[in-house]
């Protein structure tokens, strides 16, 4: 049968674009032959001109209802390659095999507006009705360079998507011409970098894992009904394999079978994705609309109220009997507070999600509620979690009702999961606070009205990605003891392949399609390597020799894939034999590296803080001197980009003090207190909590960096990771044995997060009250640093006065190798032994501009209202100027960190007499009520830095040369 509309699960996304190779990804429902079409300029679909190129390719079969395709075309009509700075247009046509013939986007409905109840499903992917979506090469003058950057998207935060904002970049109207930007080369970006937590992983809210999970079912199987993916759970010294459905592993109770049997510990785990359909699922599910039913809101909307309306007479009769009794301790109240709100709590899940409780034992129970005393008001007693509900679970007939047993006992109780992932913010007055499951549908209703955006978005644009934790989980390889634990167990190896793989096929493969090929640019010949395996393994694990779809993974395939990924703690992989996950993308003056510091890190102890990557991955991943793959721009003109999930230069308030305080507080917090101690403790993960993992965290490692771009003049770090975003500069200067500077290079630092993430009202209200801005004024002033090689040397590189001592800070860090000193700690006075090698010197970024520019066309921004004459400053100058100040405090933008979800807009201005970027954060200011992102705030940087702004080093002491 042919193809339809539906058949299409997420994409066309535009993947690398070189001059002489282009690659576009696609998700299918069926098995398919794909063929990739190109033309130069504005096509619509159907035309009858003559392509540039065109290849096709099979799709690479994972399950019975899901396939994936990347075609890579590398061969043009003559010259030979692609031009800069032309639009290209594309088109896919599918068929079946067995086809002569098939559709192409026009024929599928790719190519209009889809609607459904005055619901836009889908918009025209060419932006205008038939016609075909395109891509630029990178523009030929880096001074007309237009790139994009966002990370950070989580569906359920009650935050307009910037994914989908993002789509305006292309529908906008050049000022004064009217021009849109997706027509022109000069208006519209080339290329847009995704840095990280493209999916959340382990923070889900439970009824999308309910869809995800659904959906996952079908894409393997191709039946709602036959459940193919076993996760592995031990019991007794047996594994037993365990169909991956809503019933046997939960939404909302996975918080201690993740915690407790997995090993990881992220404390947003109750919904954690755990199997690869699932993990497969969300990654279609947040590129595209196609897999979201039509009654996805309708439904549980309807459901909720009628559960929320059944738990709230429960639980204001036993706070009514509460409230009546004076002769309680305000300790006694808390307690049975506790034990109220959870009593009828079950209540608030779904049947399915309960079932599995039938085989808990009474001791189970009475063990998990605790015994604790109520005071005669009746919620002593454990509920009955499984009333209405069958103890018959389909698809866990084979297994043995002990490790039925086992498996309830290992889930988060119902009752507990009913208050902390669908609960209730509740006030002692019998009154509802908050409804934590219509805030996520409300998120989620704001995430699927974007999505049509986003899929237009990613067709239109050559998109290049790399993971960061949430793509696995949040605490993915963040301790040597996290790492051991992890992988000493199956069910968390078999979670973190899931998602790595997960993450290969519907990200990593597109950033470098030809690693995965096995060939060279412009080659035939293929070479085995890690990632052609990872192409080969992938459909064996659901697939049979007959390429029928069978329970699974399997065994030898998830060995192999072990192996690729490095899951092997007893027996690690040697590098080359690794999937590579780092890669290059060349640009014209300037170089984008991708690094991988998630898989290459070096633990130095059990909970100590990781250096995000050893030396020798420093070594690998970095080149030692600037590669332009587009050719050499004049000597000390290129940039280079470098993608690092985690901010390289850190926002120096959090990295210098918030950080540490909360590592520290979370580390000390007490074990819970009852009731439900064993419930808590699922969640107290202590340090685990706030990753300490900032770069900076391991000096040596950070400094290893640096030093290893010091040759190339001018990088600039795109990083996600922060939920806030914010610009920093660093000059890093090298020094001769003779003390002089030798040469200057200056790293930058854009911040783009989030897409899509709001965090709790305390920290929320931090970021817009100003605050954030304070604290970086009070702490994030420059900050200066001289470093020595001091192996080798008999005595440390510096000398305190004879009347002064250094502090401790000093004398700890003159002890290291390397020495890196504060130059502003050193008391006056100080002398050296030897020269240093290098110095640095960071501050952040502040928004120069005037709010007259900032906030040009917004109504609502009080204004400065001019003194009396005579000078004096009357009433109304005062009231006008506290109402501005109250303004800007609590709604405008801080000029150093701006939170709301935002994406970045990188251009480069090399002509003027300073070269400079600018780096344009854009965000809808809520005031305003305008659906539009703007660039509220606007970094401008220069390029250089200067061999002459170098530090002194501190004299040289008396009888020592140097």
């Amino acid at each position: 049968m042919a193809f339809v509309y539906s058949d299409v699960l997420a994409g066309p996304i535009v993947r690398r674009i070189e001059p002489r190779l282009v690659s576009v990804w696609l998700a299918l429902r069926k098995p398919a032959k794909v063929k990739l079409r190109i033309w130069e300029g504005l096509e619509f679909g159907g035309t009858t001109a003559t392509p540039v190129g065109e290849v096709e390719v099979d799709s690479l079969p994972l399950g019975a209802g899901l396939h994936l395709a990347l075609p890579v075309l590398e061969s043009f009509t003559p010259p030979g390659r692609l031009k800069n700075d032309t639009i290209y247009s594309y088109d896919l046509v599918v068929r079946e095999p067995n086809e002569a013939s098939g559709k192409g986007m026009l024929a599928l409905g790719l190519l209009d507006k889809q609607s459904s109840g005055g619901v836009t499903l889908h918009e025209p992917l060419g932006y205008e009705k038939d016609r075909l979506p395109g891509f630029l090469l990178p523009a030929s003058d880096i001074n007309r360079a237009r790139l994009l950057q966002a990370s950070c998207r989580i569906p359920h935060s009650q935050i307009e998507d910037a994914m989908a904002l993002m789509d305006d970049a292309f529908t906008a109207e050049e000022q004064g011409t009217g021009r849109k930007a997706y027509q022109f080369p000069d208006l519209r970006p080339q290329q847009l970098f995704l840095t990280g937590d493209q999916i959340y992983a382990d923070e889900v809210s439970p009824l999308f894992l309910e869809l995800i999970n659904k959906v996952g079912v079908e894409l393997l199987s191709g039946d709602p009904n036959v459940v193919l993916e076993r996760l592995p759970f031990e019991h007794e010294g047996q594994v037993h394999d365990v169909p991956l459905t809503c019933a046997l592993f939960p939404p909302g109770r996975r918080q201690r079978i993740t915690f407790q049997r997995a090993g990881m510990t992220s404390s947003a785990g109750g919904s954690h994705l755990m199997g690869f359909s699932e993990f497969a699922a969300m990654y279609l599910l947040c590129w595209s609309s196609v897999l979201w039913p039509a009654d996805f809101f309708q439904t549980r909307l309807a459901d909720r109220w009628q559960r929320a309306s059944g738990y709230l007479a429960e639980w204001k009769a036993l706070m009514a009997e509460l409230n009546a009794k004076d002769d309680l301790s305000d300790k006694q109240k808390d307690l049975i507070r506790e034990k109220i709100a959870c009593h009828g709590a079950w209540q608030l899940l779904p049947e399915e999600w309960r079932a599995i409780d039938h085989f808990l034992e009474p001791d189970d129970k009475a063990q998990e509620w605790g015994s604790e005393d109520t005071a005669g008001i009746p919620v002593d007693l454990h509920p009955d979690t499984t009333a209405g509900v069958s103890g018959n679970i389909p698809h866990a007939g084979a297994l043995p009702a002990e490790v039925k047993r086992e498996l309830a006992r290992s889930l988060s109780p119902s009752w507990f999961t009913g208050v902390r992932e669908m609960g209730f913010g509740i006030r002692e007055e019998d009154d509802l606070q908050s409804d934590q499951v219509l805030t996520h549908l409300r998120g989620l209703q704001l995430f699927l009205a974007g999505l049509p955006k986003v899929r237009r978005l990613l067709a239109n644009v050559a998109t290049y990605m790399m993971f960061d934790d949430h793509e696995v989980t949040d605490d993915w390889n963040l301790f040597q003891e996290w790492v051991e634990k992890v992988q000493g167990n199956l069910l968390g190896l078999s979670i973190v392949r899931n998602g790595m793989l997960a993450y290969g096929l519907f990200q990593g493969w597109g950033n470098d399609p030809l690693y995965f090929a096995g060939r060279q640019p412009g080659g035939t010949e293929v070479n085995e390597s890690p990632g052609t395996e990872m192409l080969e393994d992938a459909p064996r694990l659901f697939f049979d020799d007959d390429q029928q779809p069978k329970p699974g993974p399997d065994t030898a395939a998830v060995v192999h894939l072990h192996k690729l990924f490095n899951l092997r703690t007893k027996d690690p992989t040697p590098p080359e034999e690794r999937v590579r996950w780092h890669y290059r993308v060349g640009g014209n003056g300037y170089e984008v590296l991708s690094l991988d510091i998630r898989t290459f890190r070096g633990f130095k102890g059990p909970r100590e803080a990781p250096q995000l990557m050893t030396p020798a991955a420093i070594a690998d991943q970095i080149p030692a001197d600037p590669i332009f793959s587009n050719g050499a721009p004049p000597p000390g003109q290129g940039v280079t980009f470098v993608i690092s999930g985690m901010p390289v230069l850190g926002f120096p308030p959090v990295v210098n003090f918030v950080q540490p305080l909360v590592n520290l507080t979370d580390d000390i917090k007490p074990p819970p207190e009852p009731p439900f101690t064993a419930a808590k403790a699922d969640y107290a993960v202590g340090i685990y909590a706030h990753e300490p993992e900032p770069w900076a965290f391991q000096e040596d490692a950070w400094e290893a960096l640096l030093a290893r771009f010091a040759n190339y003049g001018r990088v600039v770090f795109f990083s996600g990771e922060n939920h806030y975003s914010y610009a920093m500069q660093l000059d890093y200067w090298r020094y001769l044995p003779d003390g002089s500077p030798r040469d200057a290079t200056r790293f930058l630092q854009f911040t783009s997060s989030a897409s899509k993430n709001f965090p709790g009202k305390g920290t929320a209200f931090i970021f817009r009250s100003g605050f954030s801005g304070r604290l970086a004024d009070l702490m994030g002033q420059p900050q200066e640093r001289m470093g020595w090689i001091t192996a080798g040397q008999p005595d440390p590189p510096l000398m305190a006065p004879p009347d002064k001592s250094f502090n401790r800070l000093v004398q700890r860090r003159l002890q290291n190798s390397p020495a890196v000193i504060p130059l502003t700690a050193l008391p006056p006075g100080t002398t050296r032994r030897y020269n240093a090698e290098w110095a640095w010197r960071g501050d952040l970024v502040r928004e120069a501009r005037p709010d007259s520019e900032r906030f040009k066309g917004v109504s609502n921004v009080p204004q400065f209202v001019e003194p009396a004459p005579g000078g004096k400053f009357g009433a109304p100058s005062a009231i006008a100027s506290a109402q501005r100040q109250f303004w800007q405090s609590i709604r405008g933008p801080s000029r150093v960190i701006t939170f709301p979800s935002s994406f970045g807009l990188i251009t480069i201005d090399t002509v003027a007499p300073d070269p400079v970027v600018h780096y344009q954060v854009h965000f809808v200011l809520r005031e305003t009520f305008d659906t539009k992102a703007k660039a509220y705030t606007h970094y401008t940087i220069p390029l250089n830095a200067s061999v002459a702004d170098a530090p002194e080093m501190p004299p040289l002491a008396q009888g020592v040369s140097g």
